[in-house]
């Protein structure tokens, strides 16, 4: 009784056994981002990209070839270009692309890492005649964007006989190859110093002008001022007569005595000799007085 106990599990072990081995051999999964290529002696016999478990012959007859459908990005190493203006440029990029036509891609490229080679080639290929049309300026201030999609566009049309999507293509760096960068540094040096002595000059010419715009504001109000204050001046002058005329009016004597000693203070001073006729007006108030 044991012993055909121990047969018939040995037997089960054995039918388990050989349905894993045969699930490893005769079956095979596919994930929901993948694509798979059934080959038999290296001819495609097979396409499928529906998730789920699929059955094909042992390998070598039959071999599985599994190509994802995720983005994936491959970034170029620094490239020089030059430019329309014979500038040198050292231009790094990255490309996004994924595997649109699983069949086309290995009949085309076979593998992954040939086919970056091939898209490298092309990226480069198409990177040199775009930059080409621009100058050194346009490049750095405002055409990127110009280039990136015109680039992905003609990259796009020449990888699909690969049977890959290019998706985007964009500029990452633009640097200057290291022997170009101390003939740059003085050219910048020097168009710096030519804007700041443009500035010094415009500006100079600038506080010129204000200077003899304020110098003009300064005269005309001064001479406005002048007048108005001669105008007052003579108004009070005449004010000042008519009133003056008033009082001597009224006392004409003592208008006459007061301009007399004024007349004095004037003409005789300290050790001074003043010879005058007996009969002169101006010894009238040095005689005394009729009684």
């Amino acid at each position: 009784m044991k012993v055909r106990i121990k047969k018939t599990m040995i037997v089960i072990f054995s039918i388990i056994i050989f349905c894993v081995i045969s699930s490893f051999l005769f079956c095979f999964s596919v994930q929901e981002k993948e694509d798979v290529i059934i080959t038999q002696f290296g001819r495609v016999i097979k396409s499928t990209s529906s998730p789920g478990l699929h059955f094909k012959l042992p390998a070598p007859i039959q071999n599985v070839l599994r190509f994802s459908k995720k983005l994936k990005v491959f970034e170029s190493i620094p490239t020089e270009i030059l430019t329309q203006d014979k500038k040198n440029l050292l231009i790094n990029n990255y490309v996004i692309w994924n595997i649109k036509n699983p069949l086309l891609f290995y009949k085309t490229v076979k593998s992954v890492k040939r086919a970056l080679v091939r898209l490298e080639d092309i990226v480069y290929s198409q990177m040199r005649n775009e930059v080409g049309l621009y100058t050194f300026s346009e490049i750095i201030a405002s055409k990127r964007e110009q280039i990136s999609l015109n680039l992905t566009r003609k990259v796009q049309e020449e990888c699909a006989i690969l049977g890959v999507d290019v998706v985007d293509i964009k500029i990452k760096k633009v640097s200057f190859p290291s022997q170009n960068l101390n003939a740059i540094y003085r050219r910048m040096i020097a168009e710096r110093k030519k804007m700041a002595t443009k500035y010094r000059s415009e500006g100079e010419e600038e506080a010129i002008k204000i200077r003899s715009e304020t110098d003009k504001e300064k005269t005309i109000i001064l001479a406005k001022s002048y007048r108005e204050s001669e105008a007052i001046k003579g108004e009070g002058e005449a004010v000042s007569m008519k009133n003056y005329a008033r009082v001597i009016r009224k006392d004409i004597d003592y208008y006459k005595f007061t301009r007399s000693m004024e007349v004095y203070s004037e003409m005789i001073k300290e050790n001074s000799t003043v010879i005058l006729s007996t009969d002169s007006e101006l010894l009238k108030y040095f005689k005394p007085p009729k009684k």
